[in-house]
Parts: C-alpha cells; structure tokens; sequence
C-alpha cells in the first residue's frame, strides 16, 4: 500500500471522527467550523498519528480520536493564521473571516482548538502535556514571523530554520511521536526529528509555490511578496543578489501591484534563491531520513512516499 492509499482507506475514519465532535449547543458556530474541514485538505498530520501508532505496534484504530485532535490543531492555527495575513482564499473558498467577519471567525478557530484538546485529553495527562507544549512551540513560530515583518527585522538563515522548525515542524514532528507515545508511552526522537524536517521542507515548499504556483487551492499567489514574508528565498536573495535593496524596498512597501510582485519573484529567481531553497529543503528531508530506523515495512514504504512528496509537490 502507498501513500495515497492508505489516504484513501484513513481518511474518511478520520474526517468522520472530526465532524463528530464539531457539535454543540450553538449550530451556527459548529457549522462554521465543519465548512471549513469539509472544503478537503490531504489529512497528512493526522496519517502521521495513525504511522506512529502502527511503528509503535498498535493499531491504527486505537489512535483515530488523537489523529483527528491533530487534524482539529492544525485546522485551528490555519483559521487563525489566515486572520493574521490578511489571506483571501483557503482551499479554494474565502476564508472564515472574509465569509463571516474577524470576529467570528477568530472564535471558531477558538472553538476547533477546545475541541482538539477535548480529544487529545482522552488519551491521558501525558498526551495533553505533549500537545500543549506543541501548541506553544507553534504559536511562538508565528510570532517570530509576524514581528519580523512589522518591525522591519531581516533574520538570519539560521533563525528562518528556528522559526519554521516551531511554526510548521512542530505539528509534524508531534504527529509523528504522539501515536507512539499513546500506544506504549516510547518516545522515538530521530522519528519525531523526521517529522519535524518533512515540516520545515513542506514550509519551504509551501513558500515557494507562494511565488511560483498556480494552483487555487494554494494561498494567494505571492502574497508572501505583500505580507513582506521572511522567506527563506527572500533571506538567501538578500544576501547574494546584486539588487537586494530593491527587493527589500519592494517588501516593506507591502504593495499588491503585481508589477512589483513579479520584479521581487524575478529577483529572488535571477539570485538563485528559489533554487537554493528547493536543494535546502531536500538536503534536510533526506539527512533526517538517513537516521530513522523504521521497523513496519509498511510504515517505511509509506513515509518514504511522504518524504518524495513534500521535497517534491507541486501542490
């Protein structure tokens, strides 16, 4: 079985755990918040949960409550992120805000959040502790990009990687050691720092399709460029291409003239950032995969699957 198959099979056993517990005294919030898990989405992080749990020796079923709590997280800080970048569109559709306003937008991201840890916390104190310390280290990765931004700070390379270890490796990293960890309370760290790579590679990649994609069911394409994102392309091109204030000057104008847009792309391509950040996220991917050990064959197999796709998506 590959990837997408055992995407097929898990998917909708997670999605049905998911959209159980999005319910409660108040249809008009739940159904806000079961609209915005039903526009799809691959469930990557949730699968990651169930990978763990079979490497672990259990079964995938004993962990499906817990995947949908990660799926539930991840869900949670997209809500809220597309608040804090002023996005348009998430999966093809308006986001909360834009469909329903901040405010209401902002309390069912709230909402999708308590329902996550109501299902994390059936699997035990150790469970909840885990997923509140990721909870944290994903909300200090956000910070960190946000004030970068609004205080006109330029990272280093190295503290790009820090930021985006916490900010989307994280999730990544916990899913996978969280199966394991409900199953017989082990804890596999060159499994988890696995999980956390595939998440700094997705980032990078995510960035990149930013200026590069075309597809709607990405983010604004290069919107990155307006919301003046520290990017690892922007960082790289700053210090090696010949016009770098230029692309900084495009940045902090925040503009959505998409003259300016394709100049700062243009840049970032003419220095080799783009490239640069394409061989980096794959160097990190395959240097973690290199010291995992990995018992279920059939968990390998798919993991591997994994890492293909992530240093090599297009969507």
């Amino acid at each position: 079985m590959n990837l997408w198959e055992y995407l097929d099979k898990w998917r909708p056993e997670i999605d049905k755990e998911v959209l159980a517990v999005l319910k409660g005294d108040v249809p008009t919030l739940w159904e806000k918040t079961a609209d915005y898990v039903k526009r799809g989405g691959k469930r990557i992080r949730p699968i990651m949960v169930l990978l763990g749990a079979r490497e672990s020796g259990g079964k995938e079923t004993n962990v499906l409550k817990l995947g949908a709590s990660i799926e539930l997280l991840h869900t949670f800080t997209l809500i809220h992120d597309d608040i804090e970048d002023s996005s348009e569109l998430r999966r093809g559709t308006k986001c909360l805000h834009k469909l329903h306003g901040i405010p209401l937008a902002i309390n069912a991201g709230d909402a999708v959040f308590a329902k996550a840890f109501e299902l994390a916390s059936e699997y035990g104190p150790a469970i909840s502790k885990r997923f509140g310390q990721t909870t944290s280290e994903i909300v200090e990765g956000q910070e960190l990009d946000i004030i970068w931004a609004e205080n006109n700070i330029w990272p280093t390379e190295k503290q790009y990687l820090f930021m985006t270890e916490k900010k989307t490796g994280a999730l990544m990293g916990a899913a996978l050691s969280l199966g394991g960890l409900a199953i017989n309370e082990k804890h596999n760290p060159n499994l988890e720092k696995f999980g956390r790579s595939l998440g700094v590679a997705f980032q990078i990649q995510d960035d990149l399709l930013n200026l590069v994609g075309t597809s709607a069911t990405l983010k604004d394409i290069g919107n990155d460029i307006t919301e003046a994102k520290r990017s690892l392309m922007v960082i790289n091109a700053l210090e090696f291409a010949d016009n770098s204030e230029k692309l900084k000057s495009i940045l902090k104008k925040r503009t959505k003239d998409k003259k300016e847009i394709s100049e700062a792309i243009n840049i970032m391509k003419s220095a080799g950032a783009l490239d640069y950040s394409e061989r980096l996220a794959k160097d990190l991917v395959t240097q973690s995969w290199g010291k995992v050990k990995i018992h279920d064959k059939q968990v390998k197999s798919i993991l591997s699957d994994l890492k293909d796709f992530v240093i090599n998506r297009k969507v």
